[in-house]
């Protein structure tokens, strides 16, 4: 299982340490002599990652970064990385790094391992690889050049093997050395449309992964097209409804794909849909494997008028997929009314969803995918004959998400959408599954808070709003605070929320984060929510017909 670890430090100044011929193993002498020639990459600060924060209190990962090789990182497991994040998106030409040993045990030695550079944390590049490596002595200090002249703002040692076999690794030092360069991005898409609403609700703001922004165009029919240079393959697609009117929401359309921008095969189909609230984001699954350059949406809403927030295309290759549980089973043991309407309701999808939600919710709990920490290998789905709602619950990396067959009967009898309710639910039970949680201290409306806000960004759930009032522990309002934050004031801001209760600190959760990640207190935040906050008000933005 491999699991995550951040810590943010700004290290000392430290001597420079050099270039010398690309793939070798470099000595004292060739580091002497070249040593003007590179800089320590981390004395820009920066945010360092482990796959572990399971290590002793004095062998965690910021030792790893502290220019102090009488010190060690320690995790219990037989593999594991360390990672370096630049800051202010900042990209290093790397030309050597190196690897101290510990103080102790050499069979806990890295013996193989690889070293990867991104500039998205999404796709690495492996820029070195070694093998068969062993240090001769405690404390020792190799070093090693790097080939290639590519710049990348994230650079991840994989430790795939220790020298002696063990379930465990320790180093006391990695140092990685480079120059400044400018990275090379992927091309951005290109987004065209039949038509929009310059210059705040254009065609470009259906993918900008802000559900607060829209697309319209003056028309009941419209056409939105996203191109890449490279073909990529989708086996979904999601489509956020807008702020308001739901008349202009789309009710039929039909998914196409292109590699020459004039064919087009037709990649679904759908009609009779609809939204039941604002910013309610609905996922699809298509059966498709041909990869892609163009991908087509053609729609129809029932007004003059069409709209929506967001598209996305569910990439058969989106690396938060890595993460999901490779086993995930439903089982219905009901013999009771819900039982059967909860299976009427989710249909044959029902593992495609607890797949496709589990990966939204990771996307919105980790910035990154290196991010995660809390991997879980097996999730259950059970509809049971109990009394409750529904719940998470885990032990080691199973997962089980119960629902109860009564409650989801009274809301059929009560007139809900079954089906909402359950995809709603599954939102906020699965962030319970991937969410950290600060040793206990982060119980009741912070969790819950939380997973709600998950739930929210869905739209599969009504908002807590009070125009009045002081900050209360309500899991309702909560949610809403810090949806408030994450689509107003800071984006990021639940990632880092959620960063903030991380366990391995032994620290309990306090109000920090909100000063860290926004520059005002909690107190402010709530002041400036509760006075202005409403969808009605801060929604429709600038330009909006």
């Amino acid at each position: 299982m491999r699991t995550i670890l951040q810590h943010t430090a700004t290290l000392a100044a430290m001597a420079a340490l050099s270039a010398c011929v690309v793939g070798e193993e470099l000595d004292d002498g060739d580091i002497e002599t070249a040593e003007q020639a590179l800089v320590d990459v981390r004395l820009e600060g920066g945010t360092f990652y482990a796959s572990t924060y399971d290590s002793p209190a004095n062998e965690r990962l910021e030792k790893a970064f502290d220019e102090d090789v009488g010190t060690k990182w320690l995790i219990f497991a037989g593999q594991g990385f360390l990672q370096y994040d630049s800051p202010n998106n900042e990209a290093y030409v790397l030309g050597s790094y190196s690897i101290s040993s510990a103080n102790d045990h050499p069979e806990r030695d890295p013996r193989q391992w690889r070293l990867l550079g991104s500039n998205d944390g999404l796709t690495w590049t492996q820029l070195d690889a070694r093998s068969n490596e062993s240090f001769s002595a405690r404390f020792q200090t190799k070093s090693y050049t790097v080939a290639g002249a590519q710049a990348y703002r994230k650079f991840r040692l994989e430790i795939q093997q220790n020298f002696g076999g063990w379930g465990e690794i320790q180093l006391s030092e990695l140092a990685l050395f480079g120059s400044p360069g400018t990275p090379v991005l992927p091309a951005p898409p290109v987004i065209t449309a039949s038509g929009e609403n310059a210059p705040q609700e254009t065609a470009a703001r259906a993918f900008d992964g802000r559900p607060i922004s829209k697309w319209l165009t003056s028309s009941s029919t419209g056409w939105i097209r996203y191109e890449l240079p490279t073909a990529f393959t989708i086996d979904g697609y999601a489509i956020t409804s807008a702020n308001d009117l739901p008349a202009r929401d789309p009710k039929s359309w039909t998914v196409q794909g292109s590699n020459d921008g004039v064919t087009w095969t037709t990649l679904d189909t759908r009609a009779g849909q609809s939204f039941a609230n604002r910013f309610q984001r609905n996922h699809y699954f298509i059966n498709n494997t041909t990869a892609y350059k163009n991908y087509r949406f053609n729609f129809t809403s029932d007004t003059s008028v069409l709209h929506l927030s967001e598209i996305e295309l569910l990439r058969t290759d989106d690396p938060y997929r890595a993460l999901l549980p490779g086993t995930v089973q439903y089982q219905n043991v009901s013999t009771t009314a819900g039982g059967t309407h909860f299976n009427n309701a989710i249909g044959s999808t029902i593992v495609k969803d607890l797949r496709e939600i589990s990966r939204e919710v990771l996307e919105g709990l980790y910035t990154q995918p290196g991010a995660f920490w809390k991997r879980r290998n097996t999730l259950n789905l059970r509809v049971v004959d109990e009394p409750g709602f529904a719940s998470a619950e885990y032990s080691g990396d199973v997962a089980t998400v119960k629902f109860s067959a009564f409650w989801i009967n009274n809301e059929f009898n009560g007139g809900q959408d079954v089906r909402r309710v359950i995809i709603g639910t599954l939102y906020h039970e699965l962030a319970h599954v991937y969410q950290l949680d600060d040793v206990g201290s982060g119980n009741g409306y912070i969790i819950e808070g939380l997973a709600d806000s998950l739930r929210l960004r869905a739209g599969h759930h009504d908002l807590t709003v009070r125009t009045a009032g002081n900050f209360v522990q309500n899991d309702g309002e909560m949610a809403t605070f810090l949806l408030w934050i994450e689509q107003f004031k800071k984006p990021g801001f639940i990632p880092a929320f959620n960063r903030s209760l991380a366990p391995y600190d032994a620290l309990p959760y306090d109000e920090s984060v909100f000063v860290t990640e926004t520059g005002q207190t909690r107190a402010a935040l709530w002041s400036e929510f509760r006075d202005h906050y409403w969808w009605g008000v801060d929604f429709p933005g600038p330009g909006s017909p």
